[in-house]
């Protein structure tokens, strides 16, 4: 199951509560995991209301996995937000890694363009959340949805994690069994 849009600031708060409802319902219903794709400029605050609102309505948070969490990260790298979310026992999903271009305004931080964080930030973000005991929740994706981030057209590719990923984070300090739980395990 999909938030999609449910935390984008454009949706109204009542739309946007009675979507959270019915993901919750759907969810307690069938126990599938609820997948929350985060929007560009996304406050922290806005995903901690909308985990409190699916955990008051019976969804563990073990099911709940935010995407492009790397969204997250602040300019001087704050993880509170991102450690305060794994304490209460959801998934962080970091996928688009290897996608640096920037999305016409995309989020209130930047009046017209905005550029997701370098692989650079989010590997030793990763690395430090690993370090605190976070590994089992954490997840890596390319998240390759055009042609443009193919290997043949320029972009990271389906190998990208493998390829220049993985030894990023191993320059960071990543040891192999937390490689290995990140990895195939994961």
């Amino acid at each position: 199951l999909v938030l999609g849009d449910a935390l984008t600031e454009s949706m109204p708060v009542a739309q946007r509560e009675l979507m959270l409802r019915a993901l919750a319902m759907a969810h307690v219903r069938t126990t599938a995991p609820l997948l929350c794709p985060l929007p560009v400029g996304v406050a922290p605050a806005r995903v901690q209301e909308a985990l409190s609102l699916l955990t008051s309505l019976s969804v563990p948070p073990s099911s709940v996995l935010i995407g492009h969490a790397q969204h997250l990260l602040s300019d001087h790298m704050d993880l509170e937000p991102l450690r305060i979310l794994l304490r209460q026992g959801v998934c962080l999903v970091f996928d688009g890694l290897g996608n640096t271009w920037s999305h016409v305004n995309a989020g209130p931080q930047d009046d017209e363009w905005s550029s997701p964080p370098s692989d650079k930030a989010v590997a030793r973000a990763v690395v430090a959340l690993v370090t605190d005991g976070f590994a089992v929740q954490l997840l890596l994706s390319h998240c390759v949805s055009s042609q443009l981030q193919l290997l043949e057209m320029g972009g990271g590719g389906f190998c990208h994690i493998s390829r220049s990923f993985l030894p990023r984070l191993r320059h960071h300090g990543l040891t192999p069994e937390h490689e290995q739980q990140l990895t195939p395990r994961n």
